[in-house]
């Protein structure tokens, strides 16, 4: 059965922190097979006895403790541990293979090929960013100027990359978005400042470039200073230059830094290490021109200290606190307090990426009130900046909006999920232009709305903004609909409806709704605190004036003093809101109404202005709206709403199991020839 990719990310997080101690005793390995290759040791970096002229065992043994530290306290790395993004297992892979490479006898070829290419498909398809590390082999032999050697580790690298390509075969017939499946397949997400990379963590860096120095001064040290130096110089260099400029590549190519230079971390550590060791022993006894002296040794080992001081330091800074599992807990709180038809905007890959895979809709503005136009209520906000996020829309957000939960993260520096509410008569919020009218988002976070556009039934966009828009009608909360009569359309406060013209499309106009709610259940309109019609529509202005006793209602009814209303002022508004229906009064809840054909005017009991009465939502209660028309439609532009993703993983299993069975079967064979062919000779 297949398995949901949020939940394999979830599963992944908790063996990656393993890993990196797997890395870290992989670094020590090599760092021995290293120090252990010398003059007549062969191609292999196998067991044997130490050449007289290598560094006694206990600096041998401090060196490794001290590549390994390097490699257990570096910030990039020990994040990489801490987060899903299969670097540490890629790490480890790829570290594993060139162990192999150079660890396993070259003979015979048929045992040695199929091993290290095993390791290296298996870190190809955990990572593409490993391509750099599995090819050191490559590039050692080269470096040597072993050109026929070389064929068997070019042969391993293509058996690897075949490997590979089992992945893309099986993400094919998967039925993934082009998002979903070039993240499967490690595709970049896009360039991004290095210089932020370099200030997050420096201390990375500094170790690379001061290993990739390492491993230069080391190969000349030794290739000069012995015509009979052995491969460790070529082999240190090739690990050192091909991860460093590997990493620098994937940069370029888009590759986020923080993953890309991992991979240069375990060869930079050894170099150091190697080229401390170097220094320390040849610096304490006599030594030929050319050989640096005791003092620099002794430097070098105060540098070392403080480096890995640093690092400790750092790496208490960053992880002595909770787990950084913060994209985890931000994926559960949506799921817990977010409705489920809700978009959530975020701007960085990881926070997309994650939200995505558990099903959720995305959207990625960079402008709050565009957001809050398209309906969009939900907002991711990270301490990084990444992606679309600016800093006016973080402070748009913080501004207007409410945290409802913050977690920790030290990889995003912090993961935030806030709310942005939008009032019923805000003019700006939920409404989306269209061609012929406009689009309003009516449910939770663009979740759906409706539209109010000019058509064959009735020009009511027309009559929207001519009554004053959302800022007195508020949101539709229907479509158009019939019922043996005209076209109608419900909003917060009032209901439009068509009138026939004698050509074109019917225009629209406010229908007289009070006293037709007051028809329907004079009770429920009592109950909600409406006053009732109480006078008959007065015929002149003079009347009108007359019952506009409350300043406030009268100057909002006639957009003037009710005192120096003009004839056009009193026309303007029995057209927008009809003819007072009775005088204001003040209601049980606190608040003054007054009743007219069309609306009821209100001053609320807090002081506010004076607004339209919530008469729609009435008529939808008392069953006027028909529930054909409340049905939502989807907000246009945006994404929709993916399915949380499954994967199918048997067939990838299938396949990549059948060739590692093969690859261990030839290696199998490739030993037991090897044994009876000795066997043989000594017979």
């Amino acid at each position: 059965a297949g398995g949901s990719l949020e939940a394999v990310i979830r599963e992944a997080r908790v063996p990656s922190r393993f890993l990196l101690a797997g890395v870290v005793g992989l670094t020590v390995v090599l760092f021995l097979l290293l120090m252990r290759v010398g003059p007549g040791s062969g191609a292999a970096a196998g067991p044997g006895p130490a050449p007289p002229q290598r560094p006694g065992r206990l600096w041998r043994l401090g060196g490794a403790a001290l590549a390994g530290g390097l490699v257990a306290l570096d910030p990039l790395l020990v994040q990489s541990g801490r987060s899903a993004t299969g670097t540490a297992l890629a790490v480890l892979l790829s570290v594993a293979t060139v162990a192999m490479a150079w660890a396993v006898p070259a003979r015979p070829v048929l045992r040695w090929l199929p091993l290290v290419a095993a390791g290296g498909g298996l870190a190809l398809l955990v990572s593409p960013l490993a391509l750099a590390v599995v090819a050191v082999p490559v590039v050692a032999e080269l470096l040597q100027g072993r050109y026929r050697q070389a064929w068997k580790d070019m042969a391993a690298l293509g058996l690897a990359i075949g490997l590979w390509l089992l992945l893309p075969v099986w993400v094919a017939g998967q039925d993934l978005g082009a998002g979903q499946a070039g993240w499967l397949l490690g595709r970049p997400s896009g360039r991004e400042p290095v210089a932020a990379s370099v200030a997050g963590a420096p201390l990375t860096w500094l170790l690379v470039a001061a290993g990739l120095a390492a491993a230069i001064l080391t190969w000349r040290h030794r290739s000069g200073a012995r015509s009979d130096a052995g491969p460790e110089g070529a082999r240190l260099l090739a690990w050192a230059a091909t991860s460093a400029v590997g990493a620098l590549g994937a940069i370029a190519l888009g590759y986020p830094a923080e993953q890309a230079v991992a991979f240069a971390v375990p060869a930079a550590a050894v170099s150091v290490a190697m080229a401390a060791v170097t220094l320390v022993t040849e610096g304490g006894a006599p030594q030929p021109a050319g050989v640096p002296p005791r003092w620099i040794g002794a430097a070098t080992g105060i540098v070392l200290v403080g480096l890995l001081a640093a690092q400790a330091v750092d790496w208490a800074g960053r992880y002595g606190k909770p787990a950084d599992d913060g994209l985890g807990r931000l994926v559960a709180t949506v799921g817990a307090e977010v409705p489920s038809c809700s978009a959530v905007n975020a701007s960085g890959p990881d926070d997309r990426a994650r939200l995505l895979a558990a099903g959720v809709t995305v959207t990625e503005f960079s402008n709050g009130p565009a957001a809050h136009a398209a309906g969009v209520r939900y907002f991711v906000l990270t301490g990084g900046a990444q992606g679309a996020m600016s800093p006016s829309l973080a402070a748009w957000v913080r501004q207007h909006g409410t945290r409802l939960a913050a977690h920790p993260s030290r990889s995003l520096s912090g993961v935030e999920l806030w709310r942005v509410e939008a009032a019923p008569l805000d003019p700006v919020a939920d409404l989306i232009p269209l061609p012929d009218g406009v689009f309003s988002n009516t449910t939770g976070s663009a979740c759906g709305g409706y539209r109010v556009v000019d058509s064959q039934v009735g020009a009511f966009h027309t009559a929207y903004r001519s009554v004053g828009g959302k800022a007195v009608l508020g949101r539709p909360l229907g479509s158009v609909w019939t019922s043996d009569g005209p076209a109608l359309q419900a909003f917060d406060t009032m209901v439009l409806g068509a009138v026939a013209t004698a050509s074109g499309p019917p225009a629209v106009r406010p229908i007289e709704l009070p006293p037709l709610l007051a028809k329907l259940d004079v009770e429920a309109v009592a109950d909600a605190d409406i006053p009732l019609p109480s006078t008959r529509p007065p015929v002149t202005n003079r009347q009108a004036r007359a019952l506009l006793r409350d300043e406030l209602i009268g100057r909002a009814y006639l957009g003037t003093d009710p005192a120096t209303a003009t004839e056009e002022d009193f026309r303007r508004a029995r057209d927008r809101f009809g003819r007072p229906l009775g005088l204001p009064q003040m209601m049980p809840d606190g608040a003054i109404r007054q009743p007219f054909e069309r609306v009821v005017l209100e001053l609320p009991a807090d002081g506010g202005p004076v607004r339209p009465a919530a008469l729609g939502r009435l008529a939808v209660k008392l069953g006027l709206v028909p529930r054909q028309a409340m049905r939502p439609e989807p907000v246009p532009g945006l994404p929709t709403r993916p399915a949380e993703t499954r994967l199918d993983p048997a067939p990838l299993l299938r396949l990549v199991g059948g060739a590692l069975v093969l690859l261990l079967l030839a290696a199998g064979a490739g030993a037991v020839l090897a044994g009876r062919s000795r066997a043989a000779r000594a017979g």
